[in-house]
């Protein structure tokens, strides 16, 4: 607040602060006279990524409620992608594109044996054509 003071702002009005700076200081630097900042926001998306996937379910769900930002990381499949590969053991290269096809928040919630038919279902719809002829 001592670097805001009524000099500053009668040298630098608003206006000038926007053009010169953009919008998006200017909106910060009135958060910070008012005392409205926060910390998070301005991390940096793959660092929020990595703090949110050690977050209980629960919590993940109240952080998509704070604000476009978070709901939009929240539901994001890169969050998704690291609750997965943090929680599992062994990945499959198959289970990955699995994973990638449905989503990976789709993926973390299916059960074990849905996933497995799923997995099994793929297998056999892998067919290959040789000489204009169809073959699984």
């Amino acid at each position: 607040k001592n670097l805001l003071s009524l000099g500053f702002w009668v040298f630098l009005s608003q206006v000038q602060i926007a053009i010169v700076f953009g919008a998006k200081v200017l909106e910060h630097v009135l958060n910070l006279c008012r005392g409205n900042y926060d910390f998070l926001e301005w991390l940096p998306v793959p660092l929020l990524l990595y703090i949110i996937s050690f977050l209980e379910l629960e919590d993940i769900a109240r952080l998509s409620q704070v604000s476009r930002q978070f709901e939009m990381i929240c539901k994001s499949n890169a969050l998704w992608e690291n609750i997965v590969e943090n929680l599992c053991d062994t990945i499959t290269p198959e289970m990955k594109e699995l994973a990638q096809e449905m989503g990976w928040k789709q993926f973390f919630f299916t059960n074990r044996l849905q996933l497995q038919l799923q997995l099994q279902r793929r297998r056999g719809k892998t067919k290959y054509v040789l000489l204009g002829a169809t073959y699984k």
